[in-house]
């Protein structure tokens, strides 16, 4: 599988990037299905370990270009709140999701002073994430 350009020439398997988002959470399956539904995620299989105790010790779920990594928190590795950044087509239709998942608002849609349609929520995990959409594309 070739890997993606990096800048110091480490080759990268696809959907990883420099620094990679890793949650660790109680019920991981849960919040899985919370990324597919809400960033429109896609659980990748391929590399989705369980731990003896049926715990799921490593799973992968792509969301744009990127690969956001996770486990299931246990009495040796508690949940840590992590928060994140993503960009989506539609800040307005994303929060509306993550709200109606039982998500908290921090910041109800809004154009930020930057120039993005910007929103923020907390997840039932306890993480926050913030949502953009670039004003104009830089492509």
């Amino acid at each position: 599988m070739p890997g993606s350009a990096h800048p110091q020439g480490l080759s990268l398997a696809p959907g990883y990037h420099s620094v990679n988002p890793y949650f660790l959470v109680r019920g991981v399956e849960g919040f899985i299905e919370f990324l597919t539904e809400v960033f429109d995620g896609r659980e990748e299989t391929t590399f989705k370990e369980l731990r003896p105790d049926g715990l799921i010790d490593h799973a992968d779920v792509f969301i744009g270009d990127s690969i956001v990594m996770m486990s299931d928190a246990d009495s040796t590795n508690a949940p840590r709140p992590t928060v994140a950044l993503v960009y989506v087509p539609d800040v307005d239709s994303t929060f509306r999701k993550a709200i109606d998942r039982g998500c908290v608002s921090k910041l109800e849609p809004t154009v930020a002073p930057w120039g993005e349609r910007f929103a923020g929520f907390t997840d039932p995990w306890d993480n926050r994430w913030w949502v953009g959409t670039p004003a104009v594309s830089l492509r």
